[in-house]
């Protein structure tokens, strides 16, 4: 049991470095594109907690925090631990769109959250892959 939260721990660090290494990416990107830079800060920033960073920094603790629950939750059950890895990081994510969706904010629109999560899930899958290939 110990080994497997330990297991857990290191797939969602893992996970969450590249999601931040991947908002990075995606902020350079469209500068490239489009020869506008946006604020690396303030659009990461909002990219990583859906803009709900402003309500209050501790946002930033909350994707990590509520994948690693969600990670342990989930390895209690019969789902695979790497599609509970992909779904553990994406919880957040899943989380506060359906709340914009169901209060009618639109504060992040759906057409970038949809890849947005989708991505991130192949990130916590992979995140749980390298784990398991290290045998950490």
């Amino acid at each position: 049991m110990k080994n497997q939260i330990r297991q857990i721990a290191i797939a969602c660090i893992l996970g969450y470095i590249l999601v931040v290494a991947s908002a990075v990416a995606v902020s350079i990107i469209i500068g490239l594109v489009t020869g506008y830079f946006p604020s690396l800060a303030l659009f990461t920033l909002v990219l990583l907690t859906f803009g709900f960073v402003w309500l209050h920094p501790i946002f930033l603790a909350v994707p990590p925090v509520l994948a690693f629950s969600m990670m342990v939750f989930l390895s209690k059950t019969s789902i695979n631990k790497r599609v509970a890895a992909g779904a553990g990081i994406a919880s957040y994510y899943i989380l506060i769109e359906l709340i914009y969706l169901i209060s009618g904010t639109g504060d992040f629109p759906i057409e970038v959250a949809i890849p947005w999560i989708f991505w991130v899930f192949i990130l916590g899958y992979a995140s749980s892959v390298m784990v398991d290939k290290l045998e950490l």
